[in-house]
């Protein structure tokens, strides 16, 4: 791998970037091959029906049993009304082998392309007719209601034959007793009435009940004195008549079989159902040491790959080979992995393949202010290269030890100690090399190098302070620099700092003209 590649690819991707941070020679490489694998299949079943058939269907079978097949023993299902036996009539699955050549049978194609709903064939050896078990192939048996057993007519056993049964209003009595204690006497004949004496007085006495005569019983009006009412389960017929079998003299006492429909004869064959399945599958192959990167940013990629070349055809006799050695083998690798077969059942019909080779190199950096290592990577390196950064190096934490720094930089600052002046004119020397290292547009190599190691970290600095030397490293148009940006603490630290400038100008080996007027004015200023 080649560093300086590298630093020219950062360096043409993100400028502003590459101007900020040194990159480390300790680079790692990883291909990742992507193969996205898109095949079509053929799955064939076989499926046993076994059903009545009638005299409409009997011509059906016939034809079945002798139409000459296209293919041996093999020929479509075309007949509507088995067809739909077929699709309604709930059937078991036959197990056979996937290499079966009962499955075997030229796919319906057109304009060479495969018909996604294929239709049904059959078995011509295995359509056969056979005589109901149940009815021995007559369609009627003795009536299933137990109580008929193929009599179709019995005596009712309600009334024994009578027509008539006790009457249940009284009892098979004839009479009723009559009324209760406030209508009629109740069964006693004789009821108190109130009358009036010759005196004026009143009195009562029993008399003969008008409701009954006196006899204490009233005519039954269910019966009308007979006892007897019409049976309810004969209607006074006397018999009973079965209402599930036949009455005439040929099927007396008989009923439709339940087996059969009443037809007497099953039809049986086996017929085959194929599917036709489109699939798709994506596989990253990994070659190298195990990069940050996660994986999904390089699955992205897979929607670049939409022209796949079709590598595999075989259409009935005619097959297509179009194999590349690299090409075949990952083939294989992904039909052993996804378990498909082009000889047997899921039969493999087609296959196309689109991939892609995106080589990735991860690379160390450190930002030229904090000097804190960071990880990058350049995903499609040769191809189309991207940046990815694995972290935001100017990011500024927030926490307790941030906010103590805070405080004890404005107690410093309030009682101007030498620790505080110490880190004044130490951010004033940062703040003016940034300047001259952006003086003339571009930041070489090594004032980068000169800067970072001038700088060493930045952990002296308050979240604040930071935050405005990331700022004025991104500024494009630097803004003029003002007494208070020079205030150094001696005119010793101010000679130190501008001498150390001098020696950051002529670090590349030149002391360019727009550096040279940076320092000057920069003299003049602070004077």
């Amino acid at each position: 791998m080649d560093l300086t590649k590298v630093k020219n690819i950062v360096k043409s991707l993100e400028n502003d970037f590459y101007n900020k941070i040194i990159l480390l020679d300790d680079l790692k490489q990883c291909e990742y091959l992507l193969l996205n694998f898109e095949y079509k299949t053929i799955d064939r079943v076989i499926h046993y029906i076994e059903f009545p058939i009638g005299d409409n269907l009997k011509k059906s079978f016939i034809s079945l049993q002798n139409n000459t097949p296209p293919v041996r023993n093999k020929a479509f299902l075309n007949d509507s009304l088995i067809r739909d036996k077929c699709d309604t009539i709930k059937s078991e699955k036959v197990h056979c082998s996937p290499k079966d050549v009962r499955l075997e049978f030229p796919i319906e194609t057109d304009n060479d392309r495969f018909l996604e709903k294929q239709q049904l064939f059959y078995l011509q050896d295995s359509v056969k007719t056979c005589s109901c078990k149940e009815c021995s192939g007559d369609g009627l048996v003795s009536c299933y209601d137990t109580v008929c057993n193929g009599n179709h007519s019995w005596e009712c056993d309600e009334c024994i034959g009578e027509g008539k049964v006790s009457c249940p209003k009284c009892s098979g009595e004839g009479w009723n007793r009559c009324g209760g204690l406030f209508t009629g006497c109740g069964g006693s004949g004789k009821v108190k009435k109130t009358v009036r004496l010759a005196s004026g007085k009143t009195s009562e006495k029993f008399v003969n009940c008008s409701s009954c005569s006196g006899k204490g019983k009233v005519k039954c009006m269910t019966c009308n004195v007979t006892g007897k009412v019409t049976c309810s389960k004969c209607s006074g017929k006397r018999t009973i008549t079965c209402n599930y079998c036949y009455e005439d003299r040929k099927r007396y006492g008989l009923t439709d079989c339940r087996n059969c429909d009443g037809m007497g004869e099953f039809g049986e064959l086996d017929f085959v159902v194929s599917k036709i399945e489109n699939k798709k599958h994506q596989k990253i192959i990994i070659n190298g040491p195990a990069l940050q990167l996660d994986l999904s940013t390089i699955e992205d990629y897979f929607s670049h790959l939409n022209d796949k070349k079709e590598l595999f055809y075989q259409h009935n006799t005619v097959v297509k080979n179009d194999y590349s050695e690299f090409e075949k083998k990952h083939c294989e690798i992904l039909e052993q992995e996804l378990n498909l077969d082009k000889n047997s059942f899921p039969k493999v019909l087609t296959e196309k393949i689109a991939y892609k080779c995106i080589k990735c190199v991860e690379f160390n950096y450190k930002h030229i202010l904090s000097n804190v290592i960071h990880s990058g990577v350049i995903i499609d390196y040769n191809s189309a290269p991207s940046l990815h950064l694995y972290s935001n190096p100017e990011e500024l934490k927030m926490d307790l030890k941030n906010a103590a720094k805070t405080t004890t930089s404005f107690l410093s600052k309030i009682f101007k100690t030498k620790k505080f002046k110490l880190k004044t004119n130490r951010l004033i020397e940062i703040k003016l090399m940034i300047y001259l290292a952006k003086a003339d547009g571009k930041i070489e190599e090594s004032e980068k190098i000169f800067l970072s190691e001038i700088i060493k970290n930045l952990d002296d600095f308050t979240n604040t302070e930071k935050k405005d030397l990331f700022t004025l490293m991104d500024t494009k148009v630097l803004p003029m620099l003002t007494f208070k940006d020079l205030k150094f603490s001696s005119n010793e630290v101010e000679n130190q700092i501008i001498g150390r400038l001098n020696e950051m100008a002529l670090v590349d080996g030149e002391f360019e003209p727009a550096e040279i007027r940076f320092i000057e004015n920069l003299k003049n200023t602070a004077m």
